[in-house]
């Protein structure tokens, strides 16, 4: 039995996708990590963390790391529980206003608030890659085996 697929979800699908590419545009790989490491973290002069100098871009780096790690540790749980529950739809919207919010936080961040600035962008990341697990849960419900990779290509 073929699913029929709404031109309305595949849309919404694609514009969420097309909005947090802003994410990792202008704070993962353009913008914000060049603020954080040459102005908040001190750029190559550093800063000293649990007693060890650190150059800016390497505080920013852990920063990642840090969230990606704690996002790659809850994702399969948060996935199982959402599939499991039908809350889907209610964790890629938390996920996704989490990131929200904190993005826009990092406004706030100014020279020398890097452990402000690390928390802040930690919080944020876990929002983007979060919401990103659910997105991406929700392809095949809003596609057929004949369309995926084209519903896909779209987003």
């Amino acid at each position: 039995m073929a699913m029929k697929v709404q031109k309305r979800e595949i849309f919404g699908w694609a514009m969420y996708d097309f909005a947090n590419s802003a994410f990792a545009t202008t704070i993962l790989a353009v913008i914000f990590n060049q603020y954080f490491a040459g102005v908040v973290a001190g750029g190559k002069k550093g800063i000293v963390v649990f007693g060890f100098q650190l150059h800016g871009a390497s505080f920013f780096t852990f920063a990642i790391s840090l969230s990606m790690a704690i996002s790659a540790v809850f994702s399969p749980f948060l996935g199982a529980v959402a599939d499991s529950s039908g809350m889907k739809k209610r964790f890629l919207m938390f996920f996704c206003y989490a990131g929200v919010l904190f993005t826009g936080l990092l406004y706030f961040v100014q020279a020398g608030d890097y452990w402000m600035g690390a928390i802040l962008f930690v919080i944020a990341n876990i929002g983007f890659a979060g919401g990103n697990v659910f997105y991406n849960a929700f392809l095949p419900e809003i596609s057929t085996v004949e369309n995926i990779g084209r519903i896909s290509g779209i987003g």
